[in-house]
């Protein structure tokens, strides 16, 4: 009777272990959404952008190029991608982003037509509501 016992509070025990792994990989990816300055070193100089990334993969690049927003960011951890078109002077151009948050440093490569340029940038503090 008592291996019994033992035996059911090692399968609870089992069940409570992976709830916590299950909960921790979504606080994870959860981590990395949020607002960033940021600024990308293009072959034409520095851009400045605000990127806004939310838990749900949905985002919004905002720069110099007006407001181009995305869907289907892929969260692993600390790393997030996703893919978007913006409308530039050249006509429609397909955009990939890839990033590692660290902390509040936000940090990875764009990649298009014209090649692979890096940023970087840190999280903006959310704004206070008065």
């Amino acid at each position: 009777m008592q291996t019994n016992s033992r035996s059911c509070a090692m399968k609870i025990l089992r069940c409570l272990a992976f709830a916590g792994l299950l909960l921790l990989a979504s606080t994870a990816s959860a981590d990395v959404a949020g607002t960033y300055q940021v600024t990308q070193e293009t072959p034409m100089g520095a851009m400045d952008s605000v990127v806004t990334i939310n838990a749900d993969g949905t985002g919004v690049v905002a720069g110099m190029m007006g407001e181009n927003p995305f869907e289907n960011a892929v969260m692993d951890g600390n790393k997030v991608s996703w893919k978007m078109t913006v409308n530039g002077p050249m006509g429609e151009m397909e955009m990939s982003w890839s990033g590692t948050v660290d902390g509040d440093a936000f940090s990875g490569t764009v990649t298009n037509m014209m090649g692979e340029s890096t940023f970087s940038g840190t999280r903006q503090e959310p704004a206070q509501e008065e």
